[in-house]
Parts: C-alpha cells; sequence; structure tokens
C-alpha cells in the first residue's frame, strides 16, 4: 500500500499544500504534548499519506478519531471543503512486537521522504520529526551560544 501511495501522481494530495501539512504536523505532535494520547516516536506527512509510530496510551482508534476530525475539519476549512471527506476510512494499524520491528518501521517513516525523491536528507523534509528534532537541537544551540556570549559581554 504504501509503495503505491508513494508512486501515485493521482488522487487527493491536499498534505502537499505546506499549510495543510503544517496542519497536520501540529496535530499530530499536539496529540502527544497537550493530550497526552500516545507516546510519538516517529511521524512523516508525505504529499498523499502520513506515517506515525506511536506508543499508545489510549485506544488507538480513538486517538486516530481525534486526530484524523480535527486535521480533516482545519485542512477543510482552509481548502473551502467545509463538511466534505478528508481522509480515506480506513487506517493501516501494526503493532510492533520487537525492538528489531521498532527500529525497522522507524527507519521506513524517517527514510519515506528520501526514499521518494522529495529530499536529500530525513531532517530536510519539513513535516516529519527527523526535521523537528532538527529544529529541537539548532534551538538548543543557539540558547547555549547566547548565554555563553552574555557572560562575556562587558556590563
Amino acid at each position: 500500500m504504501d509503495r503505491s501511495l508513494d508512486r501515485a501522481a493521482s488522487g487527493p494530495r491536499w498534505l502537499r499544500d505546506p499549510r495543510i501539512a503544517e496542519i497536520v504536523t501540529g496535530e499530530i505532535e499536539r496529540g502527544e504534548r497537550e493530550f497526552g494520547r500516545y507516546r510519538l516516536l516517529e511521524y512523516v506527512v508525505m504529499p498523499n499519506h502520513v506515517h506515525l509510530l506511536v506508543f499508545q496510551n489510549s485506544s488507538p482508534d480513538a486517538a486516530m478519531r481525534m486526530l484524523k476530525g480535527n486535521t480533516a475539519r482545519l485542512a477543510n476549512r482552509l481548502l473551502d471543503r467545509v463538511g466534505l471527506p478528508f481522509w480515506q476510512c480506513e487506517s493501516f494499524d501494526h503493532w510492533c512486537r520487537s525492538v528489531e520491528e521498532v527500529r525497522k518501521i522507524r527507519a521506513y517513516i524517517v527514510n519515506d521522504p528520501v526514499k521518494c525523491g522529495l529530499v536529500r536528507r530525513p531532517q530536510d523534509w519539513r513535516w516529519s520529526s527527523a526535521h523537528r528534532r532538527l529544529e529541537e537541537k539548532q534551538a538548543r544551540l543557539v540558547q547555549r551560544v547566547t548565554g555563553v556570549a552574555e557572560h562575556l559581554e562587558p556590563t
């Protein structure tokens, strides 16, 4: 299924709109940060599908219903499609049964934008956990450098 989605040249590709991708990314992160529905391991928002790797804190059905409902409402409003379906009805759930399986799926998700030719490095794909980690690392570095600079300035 993923391979056919990666190669799809037709069908809904609303997620390639940076505004929509940002909505979905924000809601994925909010599901962990504000609602504690899951612990987010990896995610990527591709032009026509999304991958999530999470440790569930609540029912997977409830978490997906909330995520899909919130993002559909916000995206449809932006696209002037209020009341129309945004997501497909189904989703593909997979339970990881080993650490090795988690590693394999994590690598798949991180590298999907590279494999599809969208970017050269995983962290270059703006709508992914790899990119968010890079942003966080850069922000910590700026804070450290700023803190050091403040101590070096004459008073």
